[in-house]
Protein backbone atom coordinates (compact mmCIF):
# COMPACT_ATOMS: atom_id res chain seq x y z
CA UNK A 1 0.00 0.00 0.00
CA UNK A 2 2.90 2.22 0.47
CA UNK A 3 4.44 2.01 -2.81
CA UNK A 4 0.80 2.27 -4.68
CA UNK A 5 0.86 5.75 -2.31
CA UNK A 6 4.32 6.59 -3.07
CA UNK A 7 3.82 6.13 -7.23
CA UNK A 8 0.66 8.38 -7.05
CA UNK A 9 2.15 11.23 -5.11
CA UNK A 10 5.46 10.65 -7.77
CA UNK A 11 2.75 10.78 -10.82
CA UNK A 12 1.33 13.95 -9.11
CA UNK A 13 4.66 15.54 -8.81
CA UNK A 14 5.02 14.73 -12.52
CA UNK A 15 2.17 15.73 -13.72
CA UNK A 16 2.36 18.93 -11.63
CA UNK A 17 6.05 19.57 -13.11
CA UNK A 18 4.37 18.89 -16.73
CA UNK A 19 1.44 21.63 -16.26
CA UNK A 20 4.00 24.21 -14.94
CA UNK A 21 6.06 23.33 -18.16
CA UNK A 22 3.35 23.65 -20.43
CA UNK A 23 2.22 26.68 -19.61
CA UNK A 24 5.74 28.04 -20.08
CA UNK A 25 5.23 29.12 -23.80
CA UNK A 26 8.47 28.39 -26.05
CA UNK A 27 9.71 31.53 -27.87
CA UNK A 28 8.58 29.36 -30.88
CA UNK A 29 7.55 32.82 -32.79
CA UNK A 30 11.16 34.07 -31.93
CA UNK A 31 12.82 30.98 -33.33
CA UNK A 32 11.31 31.24 -37.04
CA UNK A 33 12.76 32.85 -39.97
CA UNK A 34 11.48 34.18 -43.28
CA UNK A 35 9.92 32.29 -45.83
CA UNK A 36 12.95 31.10 -48.47
CA UNK A 37 14.45 29.51 -44.92
CA UNK A 38 14.04 25.81 -44.17
CA UNK A 39 13.04 25.79 -40.26
CA UNK A 40 12.75 22.37 -39.26
CA UNK A 41 11.30 21.55 -35.94
CA UNK A 42 12.48 17.91 -34.43
CA UNK A 43 10.37 16.13 -31.55
CA UNK A 44 10.39 12.93 -29.97
CA UNK A 45 6.97 11.52 -29.47
CA UNK A 46 4.83 11.84 -26.11
CA UNK A 47 5.34 9.07 -23.25
CA UNK A 48 4.16 5.95 -24.54
CA UNK A 49 2.52 2.83 -22.54
CA UNK A 50 4.30 -0.65 -23.12
CA UNK A 51 4.05 -2.89 -26.07
CA UNK A 52 5.29 -2.99 -29.63
CA UNK A 53 3.29 -0.43 -31.71
CA UNK A 54 1.99 1.30 -28.05
CA UNK A 55 -0.61 4.49 -28.01
CA UNK A 56 0.42 7.29 -25.53
CA UNK A 57 -0.24 8.02 -22.00
CA UNK A 58 -2.26 10.15 -20.44
CA UNK A 59 1.36 12.20 -20.06
CA UNK A 60 2.11 11.51 -23.59
CA UNK A 61 -1.44 13.07 -24.72
CA UNK A 62 -0.85 16.47 -22.33
CA UNK A 63 2.42 16.36 -24.10
CA UNK A 64 1.02 16.07 -27.65
CA UNK A 65 -1.51 18.75 -26.98
CA UNK A 66 0.92 21.13 -25.38
CA UNK A 67 2.90 20.72 -28.61
CA UNK A 68 -0.13 21.96 -30.57
CA UNK A 69 -0.36 25.12 -28.58
CA UNK A 70 3.66 25.95 -29.02
CA UNK A 71 2.21 26.16 -32.50
CA UNK A 72 -1.00 28.04 -32.40
CA UNK A 73 1.16 31.47 -33.40
CA UNK A 74 2.95 29.49 -36.08
CA UNK A 75 1.98 28.55 -39.68
CA UNK A 76 3.66 24.96 -40.35
CA UNK A 77 4.57 23.98 -43.81
CA UNK A 78 3.85 20.09 -43.04
CA UNK A 79 3.75 17.82 -39.95
CA UNK A 80 5.64 14.81 -40.68
CA UNK A 81 5.26 11.31 -38.63
CA UNK A 82 6.61 7.81 -38.82
CA UNK A 83 4.07 5.18 -39.06
CA UNK A 84 3.78 4.22 -35.30
CA UNK A 85 0.93 4.90 -33.38
CA UNK A 86 2.89 7.04 -30.90
CA UNK A 87 4.23 9.48 -33.07
CA UNK A 88 1.28 9.75 -34.95
CA UNK A 89 -0.96 10.48 -31.72
CA UNK A 90 1.76 13.17 -30.77
CA UNK A 91 1.40 15.13 -34.48
CA UNK A 92 -2.15 14.49 -34.28
CA UNK A 93 -2.96 17.61 -32.25
CA UNK A 94 -0.65 20.23 -33.96
CA UNK A 95 -2.01 19.03 -37.54
CA UNK A 96 -5.50 19.52 -36.68
CA UNK A 97 -5.31 22.92 -35.21
CA UNK A 98 -2.64 23.82 -38.49
CA UNK A 99 -5.26 21.88 -40.66
CA UNK A 100 -2.58 19.72 -42.48
CA UNK A 101 -2.62 16.50 -43.20
CA UNK A 102 0.28 14.44 -41.11
CA UNK A 103 2.71 13.05 -43.81
CA UNK A 104 4.24 9.95 -43.24
CA UNK A 105 9.01 9.65 -43.44
CA UNK A 106 10.84 6.13 -43.14
CA UNK A 107 12.56 6.03 -40.45
CA UNK A 108 14.97 3.89 -42.07
CA UNK A 109 15.45 6.30 -44.65
CA UNK A 110 16.57 9.56 -42.36
CA UNK A 111 18.94 10.14 -44.91
CA UNK A 112 17.12 10.49 -47.89
CA UNK A 113 14.52 12.37 -45.80
CA UNK A 114 17.04 15.04 -44.07
CA UNK A 115 18.16 15.90 -48.13
CA UNK A 116 14.21 16.32 -48.94
CA UNK A 117 13.54 18.38 -46.22
CA UNK A 118 16.86 20.74 -46.47
CA UNK A 119 15.52 21.43 -50.02
CA UNK A 120 11.70 22.30 -48.99
CA UNK A 121 11.55 26.18 -47.58
CA UNK A 122 8.68 26.52 -44.89
CA UNK A 123 8.41 25.28 -41.23
CA UNK A 124 8.54 21.75 -40.50
CA UNK A 125 7.43 19.83 -37.43
CA UNK A 126 8.93 15.92 -37.61
CA UNK A 127 7.87 13.65 -35.05
CA UNK A 128 10.58 10.80 -34.51
CA UNK A 129 11.53 8.34 -31.79
CA UNK A 130 14.77 8.91 -29.43
CA UNK A 131 16.98 7.51 -31.73
CA UNK A 132 15.60 8.91 -34.93
CA UNK A 133 14.92 12.55 -33.81
CA UNK A 134 18.77 12.93 -32.77
CA UNK A 135 20.07 11.57 -36.31
CA UNK A 136 17.90 13.53 -37.98
CA UNK A 137 18.71 16.41 -36.41
CA UNK A 138 22.78 15.35 -37.22
CA UNK A 139 21.75 14.93 -40.74
CA UNK A 140 20.37 18.42 -41.22
CA UNK A 141 23.88 19.58 -39.37
CA UNK A 142 23.46 20.38 -36.46
CA UNK A 143 24.88 19.92 -32.80
CA UNK A 144 22.36 17.26 -31.49
CA UNK A 145 23.91 17.29 -28.06
CA UNK A 146 23.36 14.05 -26.07
CA UNK A 147 21.31 10.98 -27.55
CA UNK A 148 18.12 11.18 -26.52
CA UNK A 149 17.35 8.85 -23.23
CA UNK A 150 15.46 6.19 -24.51
CA UNK A 151 13.69 5.53 -21.12
CA UNK A 152 12.65 9.42 -19.76
CA UNK A 153 13.55 12.00 -22.32
CA UNK A 154 10.18 12.75 -24.03
CA UNK A 155 10.77 16.73 -24.35
CA UNK A 156 13.37 17.69 -26.19
CA UNK A 157 12.60 20.17 -29.26
CA UNK A 158 15.03 20.75 -31.83
CA UNK A 159 14.92 23.55 -33.96
CA UNK A 160 16.99 23.83 -37.45
CA UNK A 161 17.54 26.75 -39.71
CA UNK A 162 18.95 25.96 -43.02
CA UNK A 163 19.33 28.99 -44.61
CA UNK A 164 20.13 29.28 -48.54
CA UNK A 165 23.09 30.66 -49.82
CA UNK A 166 21.21 33.88 -51.23
CA UNK A 167 20.16 34.74 -47.69
CA UNK A 168 23.98 34.02 -46.38
CA UNK A 169 26.62 37.02 -45.84
CA UNK A 170 28.76 36.98 -49.11
CA UNK A 171 31.76 35.66 -46.96
CA UNK A 172 30.01 31.80 -46.79
CA UNK A 173 28.01 32.06 -49.60
CA UNK A 174 29.99 29.35 -51.41
CA UNK A 175 28.33 26.84 -48.77
CA UNK A 176 25.06 25.26 -49.92
CA UNK A 177 23.52 26.55 -46.26
CA UNK A 178 24.23 27.28 -42.95
CA UNK A 179 22.78 25.75 -40.26
CA UNK A 180 21.83 27.31 -36.99
CA UNK A 181 19.93 25.09 -34.30
CA UNK A 182 18.71 25.37 -30.77
CA UNK A 183 17.94 22.73 -28.49
CA UNK A 184 14.59 23.40 -26.41
CA UNK A 185 12.31 21.58 -23.65
CA UNK A 186 8.77 21.76 -23.86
Amino acid sequence: MNIMKICCAALTVAMTLINSHANAALPINELTHDEATTTVYLVRHGEKQPGRDPLLTIAGEKRAQTLATLFKDVKLTSVYSTNYQRTIHTATPTARLQGLVIQQYNPRALREFATELSAMPGKHLVVGHSNTTHELAKLLGAKPGMPIDDKTEFNRFYVIHLSPPAMQQPENAHSPTIVSSKILRY
